[in-house]
């Protein structure tokens, strides 16, 4: 029975990416571009893989879809390197984070989390540059 309270979900999920693990088998995204996908029900989580070549700091800067979901609670960020280990990341402070650390050259992680996918959802766009 159809209300006020129902809520459709017309994306679909993508499980192939939902941990850092999955994402080792994923072809790496490029520092610079925008990542965008959709978390929610039935694919609460998204990874991607990058790289770094040199050692530096990272910056996420995030769409306003994204900056809302994050603002709200409804999504979180994590950062991970190629032995699983998370990386530290500044608090969201409206539009981006940091890694708090110069990051060696590598292989890394980045998700995207919907907190609670039986309630909400979120469309994101990130965008991974590097910093000086």
């Amino acid at each position: 029975q159809l209300n006020d309270a129902t809520v459709f979900y017309p994306e679909a999920g993508d499980n192939s990416d939902d941990t850092w693990k999955d994402a080792r088998y994923l072809d790496p995204v490029e520092t610079g571009t925008a990542i965008t996908g959709w978390v929610g029900f039935s694919d609460k989580a998204d990874f991607v893989r990058f790289e770094l070549n040199d050692p530096t700091r990272i910056s996420l800067d995030f769409d306003e879809k994204t900056d809302s979901a994050l603002g709200k609670g409804q999504a979180k960020i994590t950062c991970f390197n190629e032995k699983g280990k998370q990386v530290k990341l500044t608090s969201f402070n409206g539009d981006s984070m940091d890694s708090k650390d110069i990051l060696a050259s590598g292989t890394y992680y980045l998700g995207i989390t919907c907190s609670d996918p039986k309630k909400n959802d979120v469309k994101y766009e990130i965008v991974i540059n590097t910093l000086a």
